[in-house]
């Protein structure tokens, strides 16, 4: 689309956290790509199309244990903990709250 001549693109407006589970996938989708496994990801999700039938995981760490049994090598995962992912969705919750948004103003 343009507008006077210039291109416009358009991006989805994400909440942070689902935005940062959805980046929490890259190094699986990267390694799925370099293995032409076929998968598809919609939003927090993963979808992965074996020769041997397909998985669905809701989280990307459960997805990296699928693979490393499969014989694949993810190298430098990031496994968070729960506590850690709790901590970040805290985080995420109060930056929206009314008192944040005063105390920045």
């Amino acid at each position: 689309m343009f507008i006077q001549k210039k291109r416009v693109f358009f991006d989805h407006d994400y909440a942070t956290d689902v935005q940062q589970r959805i980046k929490e996938y890259a190094p699986i989708k990267k390694l799925l790509k370099e293995n032409q496994i076929r998968f598809q990801t919609p939003l927090t999700r993963i979808h992965i199309h074996f020769d041997t039938g397909s998985v669905t995981c809701n989280d990307p760490h459960a997805v990296a244990a699928e693979l490393e049994n499969r014989g694949f090598r993810l190298g430098q995962f990031e496994r968070r903990s729960q506590r850690t992912i709790t901590l970040i969705r805290c985080l995420n919750f109060y930056r929206g709250a009314p008192w944040a948004r005063a105390a920045l103003v």
